[in-house]
């Protein structure tokens, strides 16, 4: 499912991931764990896609995240932070994100939101 081949990134030169490799396979359960600064929400990045490796390869289902869009779209990632802003009401919140994604109305919105419950 997950297969990290290699990877390093450097920023400015430094190197924050080394050489690193591992793989998920399908049914498995993966804790990735490690002290702040070790290069984990950086190799989540890459994963996903947001990030290019200085070198190596990050495949999801055998394919780059940050080439196939489809299956960009099928992913997700739950990080320390939830991402709601606390501020914010729990529909404005909703509002706020349908405006990052382009929904620009409610029924749209409830529309995307049955046909995730069906897939």
């Amino acid at each position: 499912m997950i297969e990290v081949q290699n990877l390093t990134k450097k920023f400015n030169g430094k190197t924050v991931l080394d050489d690193i490799s591992f793989e998920v396979k399908e049914g498995e359960i993966f804790g990735f764990l490690g002290p702040n600064g070790a290069g984990k929400t950086t190799t989540l990045r890459i994963i996903l896609g947001l990030l290019k490796p200085t070198s190596g390869n990050a495949l999801v289902f055998g394919q780059n995240l940050g080439e196939n869009e489809g299956l960009r779209n099928k992913v997700g990632v739950l990080l320390e932070n939830d991402g709601a802003y606390e501020q914010l009401s729990a529909h404005e919140n909703l509002d706020y994100y349908a405006q990052l994604y382009g929904v620009s109305d409610s029924l749209d919105i409830v529309q995307r939101g049955r046909s995730k419950q069906n897939e």
